[in-house]
């Protein structure tokens, strides 16, 4: 049996996670997205991946990409279950296993409270059945198309001015002085996380509808085009603004339906106030995405109530 290696103590070369992730999943390795999420997270300057070569094949790999998380208003370490693969050749040895409960117990020994991620249908079977995942929400597709979008329904909101462009650095810097959500659990979206995650994402450009009246910032909608339809990545908004947030948002949703003629997908907490308005103005549930849940080293914070729980687009590696 081999041992398991480490990449912060021999880092492995790319061209060997490449040739195993076109066998694993039959598509080509994005070095750049790797090297982005792995070799350049602002948040660690460890890298945490542990392989297993045999006969100079990477015969298993498992990877996290640390973040932080509010909980309370504390902050805490928390990874992002990111790359998990076996060639083809080495699977049914249990080396998916070893490998994630080995790096587990390094995340825990550097004050991680916990591992969470998307997982697909694929793989979640395995993260609940071996590695004590706790699943928080199935997701699904939540979207509304510009003509079954209720119209009749939205708020007359005088003095707002809606600018879309490209992302930059000031869209960011603005976004900080907003919030993202009032829920007991948020991840990081502090300048630091949002330059890095949407500003210097290497596959994937980005844009924003900055709302706006004259004396007041109400909110940002961070979004990306795919498909033909608008994913909204993330939305923040001026606790402070006489517009309730959630009119601000659905007027948002409105200007990128009317504008782009297209329709909007996001991801809202089943149990929110803003769901409900969401489906109230169309929003519906369709095809399934992947499974949202945490695996938690430490009974505290508590991290299990899924009703607790803010997330979009922004916290998956897919998007």
């Amino acid at each position: 049996m081999e041992n398991i290696l480490y990449y912060y103590d021999k880092p492995l070369e790319p061209t060997l996670i490449a040739k195993t992730f076109q066998k694993a999943f039959g598509v080509e390795f994005n070095v750049k997205s790797w090297e982005w999420r792995f070799l350049n997270n602002p948040f660690t300057d460890k890298v945490y991946i542990n392989y297993l070569k045999v006969d100079n094949v990477l015969a298993s790999y498992y990877a996290v990409s640390p973040v932080n998380l509010i909980v309370d208003g504390k902050t805490y370490k928390i990874a992002l279950s990111n790359m998990t693969m076996t060639h083809p050749d080495y699977q049914g040895k249990g080396y998916f296993k070893m490998l994630a409960n080995d790096l587990f117990g390094k995340l825990k020994e550097d004050g991680f409270v916990g591992v969470f991620g998307f997982a697909n249908q694929n793989s979640h079977y395995g993260f609940r059945k071996n590695l004590g995942w706790i699943d928080l929400a199935g997701l699904n597709s939540f979207s509304v198309d510009k003509n079954d979008f209720r119209l009749n329904l939205l708020k007359n909101i005088e003095g707002v001015v809606y600018t879309e462009s490209s992302l930059n650095l000031s869209h960011i810097q603005k976004a900080k002085e907003l919030i993202c959500s009032n829920q007991k659990i948020v991840p990081d979206r502090s300048e630091n996380f949002l330059s890095w995650r949407l500003l210097k994402n290497p596959s994937n450009q980005y844009h924003t509808l900055v709302v706006e009246s004259e004396n007041e910032l109400k909110g940002i909608v961070f979004f990306k085009f795919y498909n033909g339809s608008i994913d909204i990545m993330e939305w923040v908004y001026n606790t402070q603004s006489e517009i309730d947030q959630h009119d601000t948002l659905i007027k948002a949703i409105s200007h990128l339906l009317t504008k782009h003629n297209t329709s909007v997908n996001i991801w809202s907490n089943l149990h929110s106030k803003e769901h409900l308005l969401l489906e109230k103005f169309g929003f519906k549930e369709s095809n399934f995405l992947t499974y949202f849940g945490v695996i938690p080293f430490v009974s505290e914070p508590v991290l299990t109530n899924s009703r607790d729980w803010h997330y979009r687009f922004i916290d998956s590696d897919v998007f």
